[in-house]
């Protein structure tokens, strides 16, 4: 009886932990800034992520979004130079407001406050916004804007976009 027992619980087990990893495939293939691949291994690198519900992978996504960011503001302070120096104080700046509107977002879903419910995409296209702004004053920039600065970027948009889609899956 015991065995019997302990092979549906098994079963069980290996079924709710497929079902959250196609959750996070699921989310991933939504999103087309950074390809789903790179979404995956994002979510999955943290240990929370395996059985994580969707308010739990909200918090990884932003957990992630945000060093995605701060990443972006190190990619641009590493190629200052006398032509750039004001795009990349601009994206410093603009990176950091990116931040501040997900940490408004991680507390939002925290309390899953149904009130802020539609504030929540607002919040996360400012946040995109701000970090696209980083590369249109790298593109405007006499040098155009260096490739490891549009990748930083391009792989923050990518997870701001997916803490978009996971927010739009919240109940």
């Amino acid at each position: 009886m015991s065995f019997i027992f302990l092979l549906a619980s098994l079963s069980i087990l290996g079924w709710s932990w497929s079902c959250h990893a196609d959750m996070i495939a699921d989310i991933c293939s939504q999103s087309h800034t950074i390809s789903p691949v790179t979404c995956a291994r994002t979510l999955r690198s943290d240990p929370r992520s395996r059985g994580a519900y969707l308010n739990t992978l909200g918090q990884i996504a932003i957990k992630k979004a945000k060093v995605a960011v701060k990443n972006t503001a190190t990619v641009a302070k590493s190629v200052t130079n006398l032509n750039n120096m004001g795009a990349v104080s601009v994206c410093v700046r603009v990176c950091s407001s990116a931040i501040d509107d997900l940490n408004t977002i991680a507390e939002m879903l925290k309390h899953s406050d149904k009130s802020h419910k539609n504030d929540i995409p607002i919040t996360l296209s400012a946040a995109a916004t701000f970090v696209e702004t980083c590369d249109d004053t790298f593109a405007e920039n006499l040098g155009g804007e260096p490739a490891e600065v549009k990748e930083a970027s391009t792989i923050a948009q990518g997870l701001i976009l997916v803490v978009l889609i996971i927010a739009g899956m919240l109940p």
